[in-house]
């Protein structure tokens, strides 16, 4: 009895025709609704990290935004030997 992607040495354990054509079923239900798990791409992962971190500010928030910022700045500055050159391209701060 020809099973298409299903093996099957002993076909009596599925009891049967039936047996044997819910088998195929549930493959084809589970090969349809399968996919394997996939870690995010350098893109995805900074489009992820972008759309969590740069969300619109309400205007109570712009004085802890500037701070922040302020901080990340004044720690370019200190490690600058450390760091990518790019920021501190003018407008890296915008």
């Amino acid at each position: 009895m020809p099973t298409g992607d299903v093996a099957l040495e002993n076909v009596h354990e599925l009891g049967g025709t039936a047996g044997l054509e819910s088998l195929r079923h549930l493959h084809s239900v589970i090969h349809r609704v399968e996919s394997p798990w996939q870690a995010a791409t350098i893109e995805e992962s900074f489009e992820i990290v972008r759309r969590r971190i740069f969300k619109p500010f309400a205007s109570e928030q712009h004085a802890a935004r500037d701070l922040v910022v302020q901080k990340f700045m004044d720690h370019y500055r200190r490690h600058g030997s450390e760091i990518p050159s790019e920021v501190m391209q003018p407008g890296y701060r915008l």
